[in-house]
């Protein structure tokens, strides 16, 4: 454990040390995401913590969140979907596997006003992703930026740890 742990903080350090940007911590209130914020904690590193808050998540994963943030004493960068997910189901019907629109909808989309609004020029944002969380994400490199946030560069320090 403590070589894959070493691999992974050696990883956040060089990309943090050539970046030079604004790092922070994408928080889903989940354990991977506790992982990779842990681990760049441990490097003395103080990431704004972005948590991408979808209007429709559990009141024990919002309350996971804030006691995070507020234990480790970090800024909380809250993208949110409001109400929008209600608003659209009304117009566009429940979302299902081949018919996903609530992830542009109440993901994609507020962290994209957020990211515009809040790092213009950039920011190293730390993702607890896991290649073995499914065939998408095992096709993801460890470092990535997506369309919606290019600005984002994107890493995945625990890609290659298994559960």
């Amino acid at each position: 454990m403590n070589i894959i742990e070493s691999k992974a903080k050696k990883f956040i350090s060089i990309l943090n040390e050539k970046t030079s940007r604004q790092v922070i911590a994408s928080f889903s209130g989940g354990k991977d995401s506790l992982v990779s914020l842990h681990l760049a904690i441990s490097l003395g590193l103080e990431p704004k913590i972005l948590f991408n808050n979808t209007g429709i998540e559990l009141p024990e994963t919002l309350e996971t969140v804030y006691r995070t943030v507020e234990k480790y004493g970090l800024e909380l960068v809250e993208a949110s979907a409001n109400d929008i997910f209600w608003k659209s189901v009304y117009n566009l019907g429940i979302p299902g596997r081949d018919y996903r629109w609530c992830c542009k909808t109440c993901k994609l989309a507020p962290l994209h006003r957020t990211v515009i609004k809040l790092w213009p020029s950039g920011a190293l944002n730390i993702v607890g992703q896991r290649a073995f969380e499914s065939i998408d994400r095992a096709r993801s490199p460890r470092i990535w930026r997506l369309r919606w946030a290019p600005q984002l560069l994107n890493i995945s320090p625990i890609n290659e740890w298994s559960q």
